[in-house]
């Protein structure tokens, strides 16, 4: 339907947070369990860290590159864009550091 999906990332029973990149890898597998070509490894998603805080962070790309990089303390949510506006592929690109060729 060319919606966003917003993923939340829950705490553990013990207090400890869900890591984003924990969350790409479990996405990554589900999507290659069911054999989807809706979602894969050059997905576009966004990781938004400490959202509403002075020192919020966001960072885009192919989900799959995004497994390897640091997004510091949390809070973090990832994003899963649909269709985007061309403001939106801009924003992504000048604020999150995802491709200019979106």
């Amino acid at each position: 339907m060319g919606l966003h999906t917003l993923v939340l990332l829950d705490l553990h029973e013990d207090g400890t947070f869900l890591h984003p990149q924990d969350a790409i890898r479990g996405l990554l597998r589900m999507a290659e369990r069911t054999g989807t070509t809706e979602f894969g490894p050059g997905t576009l998603a966004c990781v938004l860290s400490r959202v509403g805080s002075s020192d919020a962070r966001a960072v885009a790309g192919p989900i799959g590159s995004l497994v390897g990089r640091d997004f510091g303390p949390p809070l973090h949510c990832l994003v899963v864009p649909g269709d985007l506006h061309f403001l939106e592929k801009e924003a992504l690109a000048a604020f999150a550091g995802a491709p200019h060729d979106l």
